[in-house]
């Protein structure tokens, strides 16, 4: 969505952030793109949409040596089943919470951090 990155850009200049990146594109496409480029992070932070990110995608993460994960998840359903797929690749859930972060819906975010474990 070009107008949510805008505003994260936007939002990283106000704070001096200066260590992200933005990438218009799908999930993905945008962490294949990243792998095959050879970029290294040591975190991310995951939002997707109700639908789950799934194997793939995920398996991305650990080919950029992310060993933190803040994952946001609008679905439970979504979010279970990516929470999953990272266990079964070796990482473990830290912490998990809910909130209804827009109280104009009833709807609940999941939030999940996520670490991989050393020993993998």
């Amino acid at each position: 969505n070009r107008h949510s990155i805008e505003a994260a850009e936007l939002n990283a200049v106000e704070n001096d952030a200066d260590n992200v990146e933005f990438m218009p594109s799908g999930w993905e496409k945008a962490l294949r793109q990243l792998a095959l480029n050879d970029r290294q992070f040591d975190a991310a932070t995951i939002n997707p949409s109700r639908s789950p990110l799934g194997e793939r995608p995920l398996t991305y993460l650990g080919e950029m040596g992310i060993d933190r994960i803040l994952y946001i998840g609008p679905s439970p359903e979504s979010a279970a089943r990516d929470l999953g797929t990272l266990r079964e690749r070796g990482w473990t859930l830290d912490r998990l919470a809910a909130a209804n972060v827009d109280p104009a819906h009833y709807r609940t975010t999941l939030v999940a951090r996520v670490r991989r474990d050393q020993s993998e």
